[in-house]
């Protein structure tokens, strides 16, 4: 199957009426199409559909997703394809404000099994202002690019 096929059956299964998913073991297919998605996410990267892109990142099913540096990549590939999206930097802001700290500790673990200078591990804790005065919203435009880009390393 297709990605994009696959990822229509993951909406399906997860806008199915509460009911339904509690009296079928729904949760354990979404696990297991979750899976599939994420294993071949990279090999079918320059084929995702954009259509597909907005409907995880635009209607919150990221928030779903039990590996959050997955959810990451679909909002990563949504800005490579509409850099102008308001609606998408907004829920972009959201899902930071909610998960920022997950991918934080995601980059600062990359930069530790990398072997990196500690010096450049203190200068990226102390650079990153994700929490200046605990909320997201207050960052500065240059900021949230620079976070932006030390995320890209991921």
């Amino acid at each position: 199957m297709k990605f994009n096929e696959v990822a229509y059956v993951y909406l399906y299964l997860a806008d199915s009426p509460d009911d339904y998913k509690k009296s079928r073991n729904v949760g354990y297919a979404l696990d297991c199409v979750e899976r599939w998605l994420e294993s071949s996410f990279w090999e079918n990267y320059d084929e995702l559909d954009l259509e597909i892109i907005k409907k995880f990142t635009c209607s919150d099913y990221v928030y779903c997703f039990n590996n959050i540096y997955f959810a990451w990549r679909f909002y990563k590939k949504h800005m490579e394809i509409e850099k102008n999206n308001l609606t998408m930097y907004k829920n972009f802001n959201v899902f930071l404000y909610i998960y920022g700290w997950e991918l934080e500790h995601l980059f600062l673990e990359h930069l530790i099994k990398e072997n990196k200078d500690i010096n450049d591990i203190y200068r990226f804790c102390i650079n990153l202002e994700l929490y200046k005065n605990n909320k997201v919203y207050e960052m500065i435009e240059e900021d949230m690019d620079e976070y932006i880009k030390k995320l890209n390393l991921l």
